[in-house]
């Protein structure tokens, strides 16, 4: 923006720019709460490191 005021065209798209970011932000946090309470946020148990896990993928097969 340039140093001067701001006119009604900028304004609006500034306004319409951070509603967009807070509904995203809010949406994000909504499902984040949901998905702490369905017990699909927490870590499982650390599960020893097998050879076979360790395979490397073979592309083109």
């Amino acid at each position: 923006m340039s140093a001067g005021m701001m006119d009604g065209t900028t304004f609006t798209i500034l306004f319409f720019v951070i509603v967009f970011v807070a509904a995203v932000a809010g949406y994000v946090y909504y499902v984040n709460m949901k998905m702490e309470e369905a017990g699909m946020g927490q870590k499982s148990a650390k599960k020893k490191i097998r050879k076979k896990d360790k395979a490397s993928w073979s592309l083109g097969d």
